[in-house]
């Protein structure tokens, strides 16, 4: 009799193991954080925003009649982006609106920016120039969420660093529009990227456990010296601890 009854939890025990791994995979879940567990860490004015670290030649600008963040690529510039101050976790969502003013230009966002030497906090100079290399080569981990790609017409995709290392990619072209609605986030090792409130692209790293948490960056790169000006709005950082 006490045989059987282990066999029994034994079986129930897998059950519920096996459940809760295919409710981890659902699409529907994948994006939300557990019921009582989030916490919104900050929603973002552009005059928080402007104080966050510009890394490349360009201008940052909180604009009082627009409501919003202004970014703008400086001329020879090899990109811009605008880096948080603080570093969150492993389970982190943002979301955003973001206007680009061309179409031609390319828009990233960066989780979990970290040093990859030290698995610690990233330091960037703030004369550096703003080439990509700094963010996919060398020393900085990363994942890139890419959701506007208009200068390459390619599909959203999830990156990630060290070395490009392809997570997910959409099976379709996301059309050009005035204004996006964006959210990108992880859950541990779970990787997304929602635009106007569809999954375009989910993913998931390969390796235990991901990476570790970091900063979070807006880059923006145009097809000429400063050719490219994007407007941000509505930013909100969550983050379940």
């Amino acid at each position: 009799m006490i045989r059987i009854y282990t066999v029994i939890i034994v079986v129930v025990l897998i059950t519920v193991v096996l459940a809760a791994g295919c409710i981890e995979e659902s699409v529907d879940f994948l994006p939300d954080f557990i019921l009582g567990r989030e916490t919104v860490v900050e929603q973002l004015s552009p005059q928080d925003l402007a104080q966050w670290q510009l890394v490349g030649k360009g201008i940052v600008k909180a604009d009082d009649s627009e409501n919003a963040l202004i970014l703008t690529e400086g001329a020879e510039s090899g990109g811009i982006t605008l880096v948080s101050r603080k570093s969150y976790g492993r389970r982190v969502t943002l979301s955003f609106d973001v206007k680009p003013m061309s179409f031609e230009g390319i828009n990233f966002v960066f989780l979990s920016a970290s040093d990859k030497v030290t698995q610690g906090e990233l330091k960037v100079r703030d004369d550096h120039r703003g080439d990509m290399e700094f963010w996919t080569d060398g020393r900085v981990q990363n994942y890139i969420f890419a959701f506007h790609n208009g200068f390459y017409d390619s599909k959203p995709f999830i990156k990630k660093n060290p070395g490009l290392k392809d997570v997910a990619m959409s099976k379709d072209l996301v059309k050009a529009k005035n204004t996006y609605s964006v959210e990108v986030g992880r859950k541990g090792r779970r990787l997304w990227i929602k635009i106007d409130g569809d999954v375009v692209v989910r993913g998931r790293d390969r390796a235990r456990g991901g990476l570790p948490g970091g900063k979070i960056g807006f880059r923006l790169r145009g097809p000429g010296a400063g050719s490219y000006t994007c407007q941000f709005r509505n930013v909100v950082i969550a983050e379940e601890k």
